[in-house]
């Protein structure tokens, strides 16, 4: 009993240090989304992305994040593409709607406070929603593909501190998946300590 007690008194006691060495940061950053999917065609998009991290140690801190990224409908961007061999033969023609992006990262810092780099991991589940029209003898089929498509990333940042709770954070990350075969993300935006 007296073994469990003490037990109990140090598990408290390293969980409110732990606590003390760790904080919280929130953060929320525009984006922009640069792609290539499996046909080669580019994808361009904008968006917003809203995290939050917690410090591991003084160099690492794990993060989960989810934005939300709107393709820019213009045949200038890619975004919307045809296929049309002949007017008898089945072409095709896709829209892409719009990319939920889940991201889990580490980061690892290796500057100081005022400015501070990191490299950063990610493993992503991406929620993507994109329209596909067939054409076949002058009959028009549209489909609604929305799926979740895995992807991992890597890449590099820096926080720049404004003041004691607030940084400014400029983060480019590369994503390599299967159905979108690869994806860059460029994000500024403000960080909150908590």
């Amino acid at each position: 009993m007296q073994s469990l007690k003490f037990i109990f008194v140090f598990l408290i006691i390293f969980c409110s240090l732990l606590k003390a060495q760790s904080y919280y940061q929130v953060s929320v950053s525009p984006a922009l989304y640069k792609s290539k999917d499996n046909k080669g065609f580019n994808i361009d998009g904008v968006g917003i992305n809203a995290a939050v991290s917690r410090a591991i140690t003084e160099r690492l801190s794990l993060s989960f994040s989810v934005g939300y990224f709107d393709f820019l409908k213009n045949d200038d961007y890619g975004n919307i593409r045809e296929f049309v061999p002949s007017p008898f033969t089945p072409s095709l023609r896709e829209e892409y709607d719009y990319l939920i992006p889940f991201r889990l990262a580490g980061k690892y810092f290796v500057g100081n406070k005022n400015f501070n780099p990191y490299l950063t991991v990610e493993w992503a589940i991406n929620y993507l929603s994109r329209d596909i029209y067939s054409y076949s003898n002058y009959i028009t089929r549209k489909l609604n593909d929305k799926a979740f498509h895995p992807s991992f990333g890597i890449g590099m940042g820096a926080l720049l501190n404004i003041s004691e709770n607030f940084s400014a954070d400029v983060m480019f990350v590369g994503h390599f998946g299967k159905i979108i075969n690869q994806f860059v993300l460029f994000q500024a935006g403000i960080s909150y300590y908590l």
